[in-house]
């Protein structure tokens, strides 16, 4: 134990005690980050992105979710997340603007809701957004050893003409076996695998697997 530790402790206490309150407030701000196509070099979508506006403090996501994640609060922040996007595309479409794909980090503590699938329709068709405007984004990690649970996820939220894709992949025990079970149609390789340091002595290694990464999941029709 040290003073270090102590601050950590007291900070997260205040997280778990201050997450209704900032929900209600509308502390939770929602910012875009573009995806970018490399081929046509134009918008392909985009990816919500949340930051806690905290007394006029701005807090980074990695100061609070794991803090969430831990509580099981972060489920109501997706939801909050989701539905600030939402409301975004509907007042692009009311102003007849293009509207981007928004992909929306949904955590695997939702995994154990049976009627996930459900609210997240709901508060989609709340806003009269179509659904193929709408991408979830799951987190590959050993909690998807449960590949039955996470397949039929997936199948039931491409059933409602919604995509799916897996973040950090590379990092997880499942990796093959997400590609070989699910039908997700997005996959974003973790940054592991892209080393930019040039004198990396493993970058060799690292770009021979993400090559080798991106052309297996084109080959079994994975964007």
């Amino acid at each position: 134990f040290d003073i270090e530790m102590n601050k950590r402790k007291l900070w997260e206490r205040k997280v778990e005690d201050d997450m209704s309150r900032a929900l209600a407030n509308k502390e939770f701000q929602v910012y875009l980050q573009p995806k970018i196509s490399t081929t046509e070099e134009v918008l392909a979508g985009a990816e919500a992105l949340v930051r806690w506006n905290r007394q006029g403090t701005l807090i980074y996501p990695g100061d609070f979710i794991p803090v969430l994640e831990r509580d099981g609060s972060i489920c109501k922040l997706d939801f909050y997340v989701l539905d600030k996007a939402c409301a975004l595309l509907e007042d692009c479409m009311k102003k007849g603007l293009d509207l981007p794909r928004i992909s929306i980090n949904f955590s695997r503590k939702h995994i154990g809701n049976k009627y996930l699938v459900r609210e997240i329709v709901e508060v989609i068709d709340r806003h009269k957004i179509p659904h193929e405007y709408v991408e979830i984004e799951l987190t590959e990690s050993e909690d998807f050893r449960d590949y039955i649970v996470m397949a039929k996820l997936i199948d039931a939220l491409k059933a409602e003409g919604i995509s799916t894709s897996i973040d950090d992949f590379g990092t997880g025990y499942s990796s093959l076996n997400m590609l070989k079970m699910t039908s997700i149609d997005i996959l974003k390789i973790d940054k592991s695998f892209i080393p930019l340091e040039e004198e990396c002595k493993e970058k060799n290694k690292d770009c021979i697997m993400f090559e080798n990464i991106a052309h297996l999941a084109k080959a079994l029709g994975v964007m």
